[in-house]
């Protein structure tokens, strides 16, 4: 089967840190050597075309057009990288041979898709319902992004997303079934670089906090309780990887330490880790917390979870879906600083054997997300949608 994935953007070169081209690079490595035909087509800075393991892809030039009004910007960014996508999908429908196509939801981008191929779309976030309290992005801005999701779902012969909280909430205004497909995961590392670790963490004791910083992840609710934890335990430091963005205007790296207080000597944030010196970092942590507001089977969480680490999600924010609460994971109510504070506790508390013992079961749970899995079911949909 040949199949092509389009998606609003892709990295220029290498294996992706994150997100959905992170995703993008598994399934399609693992179609590959299943012995299908998947082909990468993404919106770009520029025209290209290059082959990285044995796999095709394209590079599409987009002009974004750009105006004062941030809710406008949002609409022009949709328009104009579906109408340069599409354009050139045109051509490699038929130069590739190409039986169905996968559209992600980001951008909207099937929303000019008008092909007789059949396509699909993938939700990678519904922006109603991973901007709820519009702390990130503005109201107007949301509901645009969210009507052009609508119809860019229109344009497909079917839906699917990972987790079952985006599925009901899109499903919910799409007034069509959205389906489930879980999210298949490998290692894609087999060696780890423990440089990082080495120079800024070796013999200390910590929690770690890894991903986008910023409002969706739970940054504010580990702020609020980050003093108490840290007093209550002398001996820890809290660790955050990852991306700082603003909250309401408010850079996260000053939320952070100013909920930190007297004890921000031991909070320590560092940039974003390639998965090779990441690893290490996760490897290491007495445990995870990951608080999102709102998630989509995050790739954090399967990552922490195959490295057999015990980590803190959200119940509610799809977490629940990957972690049985006191089984393979510890689970705390949305939006709760106490409530996250409880569970820190327990993990805190935890012996080496019984955060092992969590950690096997956790590493368990993520096997079953392995390719040979899921990666089957996913072509079992395709099948069914280019029968329809």
């Amino acid at each position: 089967m040949n199949i092509l994935y389009a998606a609003n953007g892709y990295v220029d070169r290498g294996i992706p840190k994150d997100g959905f081209p992170m995703y993008i690079y598994k399934v399609s490595h693992a179609l590959k050597d299943m012995g299908h035909t998947p082909v990468i087509v993404y919106c770009s800075d520029r025209d290209s075309c290059r082959v990285e393991d044995g796999i095709k892809i394209y590079g599409v030039k987009c002009r974004i057009v750009n105006t004062a009004y941030s809710w406008l910007n949002v609409f022009f960014a949709s328009a104009c990288r579906s109408y340069y996508l599409n354009n050139r999908l045109k051509e490699l429908i038929k130069l590739e041979n190409i039986d169905i196509i996968q559209f992600t939801s980001l951008n909207a981008i099937s929303l000019l898709y008008n092909g007789k191929t059949p396509a699909i779309m993938r939700l990678s976030s519904y922006t109603r319902k991973q901007n709820p309290t519009y702390d990130s992005m503005e109201r107007c801005s949301v509901f645009v992004a969210s009507v052009l999701e609508i119809f860019a779902g229109k344009r497909c012969r079917a839906v699917f997303a990972p987790s079952n909280v985006m599925a009901d909430a899109y499903q919910k205004d799409f007034k069509k079934r959205t389906y489930v497909i879980e999210t298949p995961y490998i290692q894609d590392v087999k060696v780890h670089d423990n440089s990082f670790y080495d120079t800024h963490l070796e013999g200390k004791k910590y929690a770690l906090f890894f991903g986008r910083i910023y409002y969706a992840k739970g940054i504010t609710v580990i702020a609020k309780i980050l003093e108490r934890f840290l007093e209550c335990h002398e001996d820890y430091y809290f660790v955050f990887i990852g991306d700082a963005l603003s909250v309401n205007g408010r850079p996260a790296v000053d939320i952070i330490m100013k909920g930190a207080g007297r004890c921000k000597n031991r909070v320590m944030i560092g940039k974003p880790l390639e998965h090779i010196k990441l690893y290490p970092v996760i490897e290491h942590a007495e445990f995870v917390v990951l608080p999102s507001i709102i998630d989509n089977f995050p790739n954090a969480c399967l990552e922490a979870m195959s490295l057999s680490k015990v980590v803190i999600g959200t119940d509610g924010a799809s977490f629940e879906q990957l972690i049985e609460h006191d089984k393979n994971g510890l689970l705390c109510r949305i939006g709760d600083p106490e409530d996250l504070l409880i569970k820190m506790e327990m993990a805190a508390r935890m012996n080496v054997q019984e955060k092992q013992e969590m950690g096997k079961r956790a590493k368990e749970r993520i096997e079953k997300l392995h390719p040979d899995y899921v990666v089957k079911d996913l072509l079992r949909f395709y099948r069914a949608v280019i029968k329809v």
